[in-house]
């Protein structure tokens, strides 16, 4: 997810402690509370297709989930990037809210367990 925050976000953490404990480490404490999400969506496909996967083949998906796939949403949903959330305040009024993770973690592990299954 360290690769991941730097799509959603545009921060790497690739510098030494002055830097990452300026601002009293806000944005490291992000990252780590955000990695807490990333790890969910895992575990919501790990149960949905519990015994029908291999563990080689779960392994480098969660690896391509977490650094690529949900960074991507996760920046469009929660940072707006990529300009959807512009799009859809522009077309309907009013932009896409996601309170607590409930698509961007939860429906997005829970679509990709389905399309698994």
């Amino acid at each position: 997810f360290f690769v991941g925050y730097y799509i959603s976000y545009g921060q790497h953490f690739f510098h030494d402690g002055t830097v990452l404990s300026s601002d009293h480490g806000y944005n490291l404490m992000r990252c780590f509370f955000l990695l807490t999400f990333a790890a969910a969506i895992p575990a919501i496909i790990s149960g949905g297709i519990a015994e029908r996967a291999k563990m080689r083949s779960q392994a480098i998906a969660t690896l391509a989930l977490v650094a690529l796939v949900y960074p991507f949403f996760e920046g469009i949903v929660w940072n707006g990037n990529y300009g959807l959330q512009k799009w859809l305040e522009t077309t309907f009024g009013a932009a896409f809210h996601d309170f607590a993770g409930s698509v961007v973690v939860h429906a997005m592990g829970g679509w990709i367990a389905l399309a698994a299954v």
